[in-house]
């Protein structure tokens, strides 16, 4: 999902695969991509939980596309206001940084316990 919102970019793109590794154990996730709503990137954050098991299987993403919500495609006005470049699909990734802090850190307590 990451490469299709930010349109074809390497996650981690501009760090060594160490790491990659390194800030990803310490609870470090990616920002959204420009463009990327916030129920896009709050399934996002849920596929890369650090307990394999607490990740949704391809059946939960399918289900929670299709779910009938008009909002599923829209990035709240609070979000747009502090970060405006963030609402472009395209723009630079470093645009989507702290936009939504709150889901982007949610597994800070957790990665210790998956370690």
């Amino acid at each position: 999902m990451y490469e299709i919102w930010s349109i074809g970019r390497k996650p981690y793109e501009s760090d060594s695969n160490i790491s990659a590794m390194e800030k990803i154990c310490s609870s470090e996730r990616l920002p959204p991509p420009p463009g990327c709503p916030e129920a896009i990137y709050s399934l996002m954050i849920s596929c890369w939980h650090p307990v394999a098991s607490e990740r949704p299987n391809f059946h939960k993403i399918m289900v929670s596309l299709l779910q009938p919500n008009k909002n599923i495609l829209t990035i709240p006005e609070s979000a747009l206001s502090s970060h405006p470049q963030a609402g472009s699909l395209g723009g630079t990734l470093k645009a989507g940084e702290n936009m939504y802090p709150e889901i982007q850190n949610c597994y800070s307590d957790t990665i210790d316990t998956a370690l």
